[in-house]
């Protein structure tokens, strides 16, 4: 009979440290999907230009210089793009089989801008007689 009261308490002993340690686990989990490393976000707009004239299709994409954070926007027929981008200073690369392969890469393209919070403007100018960093505009 003894064997029996001890197994029911190291039973019970197991259940009441289940129940706060499965508790925890739950509120852990539940924090899991939450980004504490977020960063403020605002709209962008702007044209792409390329040697003067809108470029049509592609993608530009605006990467934080400070962090890991990016956005990416459609450029439409008419050279138009918009996107949320991250607040702060970025490098921008453009996505268009037109361009020479640098401007792909935002380390390599040399255009930059830095987002201030609120909706704001921003135009892309990209030349091939010109070197990339003269390329960026808007700072």
């Amino acid at each position: 009979m003894g064997s029996y009261i001890e197994r029911g308490t190291s039973k019970l002993l197991f259940r009441l440290a289940c129940g706060p340690l499965s508790l925890g686990l739950l509120a852990l989990m539940s924090g899991c999907g939450q980004n504490i490393h977020s960063v403020e976000h605002t709209e962008v707009s702007g044209k792409v230009l390329f040697q003067g004239k809108p470029l049509s299709g592609g993608r530009v994409n605006f990467i934080t210089v400070q962090g890991a954070f990016a956005s990416s926007g459609k450029i439409d027929e008419n050279g138009q793009y918009q996107l949320k981008a991250p607040v702060g200073d970025v490098r921008i690369s453009v996505m268009n089989q037109k361009l020479p392969p640098q401007y792909q890469n935002p380390e390599t393209s040399g255009l930059k801008y830095t987002v201030r919070p609120g909706p704001q403007t921003h135009d892309i100018e990209i030349s091939t007689t010109s070197s990339p960093a003269a390329g960026a505009s808007g700072q």
